[in-house]
C-alpha cells in the first residue's frame, strides 16, 4: 500500500471522530482497500449485532465485519487489504 491511500486513510478517521464523540471516546474504522481505491468502510456498532459477528463469539458489529459487510458480492478478499485505525477522542 502507499503513503499516498494510507495518508488518505488517517485523515478519513481523523474526519470521522466528530461523529463518534457523543457515544464513546473511541473510534474504531476499517477500510478495505484494493488497488488503491478504497472499496468499503466500517465502524464499530456498539449497539447492533449480526449473525456473522456471534459467530465469532462477538456480541456487536466491530468496524472489521462492518467494512467486510459492505463491500460488493463477489469481492474478491484476497486481493485486498484490510486497514484498522482506533483513534481516541481524549488523546
Amino acid at each position: 500500500m502507499n503513503h499516498k491511500i494510507l495518508d488518505k486513510l488517517v485523515e478519513l478517521s481523523f474526519n470521522s471522530l466528530e461523529g463518534h464523540a457523543a457515544h464513546t471516546d473511541k473510534c474504531h474504522t476499517s477500510y478495505v482497500v484494493c488497488k488503491g481505491s478504497i472499496l468499503a468502510v466500517g465502524h464499530n456498532k456498539p449497539r447492533k449485532t449480526h449473525p456473522r459477528a456471534a459467530a465469532y463469539e462477538y456480541p456487536t458489529i466491530h468496524s472489521e465485519l462492518d467494512a467486510v459487510l459492505r463491500l460488493p458480492r463477489g469481492t474478491e478478499l484476497s486481493k485486498c487489504t484490510l486497514v484498522n485505525f482506533r483513534l481516541s477522542i481524549s488523546s
